[in-house]
């Protein structure tokens, strides 16, 4: 009896011993992160959770972390042994993405289309760096370094059938036309990928314009242009659904 009580005293020191030094460990991995960011960006960053994981590929740290005057935390992964060594980018570029897409929303709520749900995601070309010491919002940085710097991907699912009748489909093509046009008014269309999608996959317009593809849409008939499948095979879609 003795012997076993033994066991599990030793057992409870080595779990307590292995509690501390990971809180030990945790403090000293936020402290590291929030002085990284402060350095980065003016604004204070506080810590609010680190979880350790591991699997095939690595062992990595996901880090909560709260910035202020943002409400929302943002959770990042980062491996282990480079956790002092931050991607230069880290917590604003999220904090971007929050931004594009919030404006993504507004500009196509303007539209008369009937959205299921909408991704849009904005890379930025990193040949320059770019100054976040006072935290720019996407707008600023789009503005500040040019059009050119920035990928935007926007991918909308529709809820509308897409129709079968040519007079229809005319309309449509005017419908993505105007959303292209708004999107080039809010320099949206350096390196654009736009995918509009409609219900059960019946047609996709899909626009690419980079270097490689030019704009080509000047006109509401060139939106044919961006279209994924034939005539026929709408109808063949509807025929399956």
């Amino acid at each position: 009896m003795k012997r076993v009580l033994l066991v599990f005293l030793v057992i409870g020191i080595i779990v307590g011993l292995g509690w501390r030094y990971f809180t030990f460990k945790k403090h000293q991995i936020a402290k590291e992160v929030e002085n990284q960011l402060e350095s980065r960006m003016d604004r204070q960053f506080t810590v609010t959770d680190v979880q350790s994981s591991k699997d095939e590929s690595g062992s990595y740290y996901y880090v909560t972390v709260k910035m202020e005057g943002v409400k929302k935390p943002f959770t990042f992964q980062q491996e282990k042994e480079a956790i002092g060594n931050l991607y230069k980018y880290e917590v604003i570029e999220a904090l971007w993405d929050r931004q594009y897409a919030q404006q993504i929303k507004e500009i196509i709520q303007s539209h008369p289309f009937n959205v299921r749900d909408i991704e849009g995601t904005v890379d930025i070309d990193r040949k320059n760096p770019i100054n976040i010491k006072n935290v720019p919002r996407i707008q600023e940085v789009r503005t500040k370094y040019g059009k050119e710097v920035m990928v935007d991907t926007i991918i909308i699912n529709l809820s509308d059938n897409y129709p079968l009748d040519a007079k229809q489909q005319v309309r449509e093509n005017e419908k993505v036309f105007n959303l292209l046009e708004d999107l080039r008014d809010y320099n949206m269309n350096s390196n654009l990928f736009l995918e509009v999608i409609y219900k059960d996959n019946q047609q996709t317009y899909r626009v690419a314009i980079n270097d490689k593809n030019p704009d080509i849409y000047y006109k509401a008939e060139d939106m044919k242009k961006a279209l994924v499948k034939t005539q026929e095979q709408v109808k063949k879609t509807y025929k399956e659904n």
